[in-house]
């Protein structure tokens, strides 16, 4: 779990808070997310564009009749 928590440190995305206490000895650590929260702010139009998608898709199989189209074979290249 350190590992993870040192890659996201290092991404920028998590700052690790150290606490200390009253008799100066070390307590749990903190985080603080607002790197990690501010990259999903930026991605949610994606997210949004994907669930959007998904959403059209099931609508469709919803539909009496519904066919879905041929994706094209590994082989047809």
């Amino acid at each position: 779990m350190q590992r993870y928590i040192a890659e996201l440190e290092q991404a920028g995305l998590v700052k690790r808070v150290e606490r200390y206490a009253a008799n100066g000895g070390k307590t749990t650590n903190t985080y603080d997310l607002t790197g990690l929260v501010e990259r999903l702010k930026k991605l949610r139009p994606e997210f949004r564009k994907v669930e959007e998608k998904v959403k059209s898709e099931r609508k469709a199989v919803e539909k009496r009749g519904y066919k879905p189209n041929p994706k094209p074979s590994a082989s047809a290249s």
